[in-house]
């Protein structure tokens, strides 16, 4: 029986464009059939919450609009 794998879901929460560019490059290198989201702001991620199901969350934790 033949399966196709199912993209990874990455969503990424970072305020930096930078970092989630790395991020994002680093990750696909690796595991090219991965869908990867950056947000930036809570009412981004609200909506990637409430619309997507996703197999990780990479944070940073240094966001204060998000404390």
């Amino acid at each position: 029986m033949d399966q196709v794998a199912r993209a990874l879901r990455i969503l990424c929460v970072d305020d930096s464009k930078t970092a989630a560019r790395v991020i994002e490059q680093t990750l696909t290198a690796s595991c090219p059939n991965c869908e990867f989201l950056h947000v930036s702001d809570e009412p981004e991620l609200r909506l990637a919450l409430e619309t997507g199901r996703w197999d990780c969350v990479l944070c940073d934790v240094v966001m204060p609009e998000l404390q």
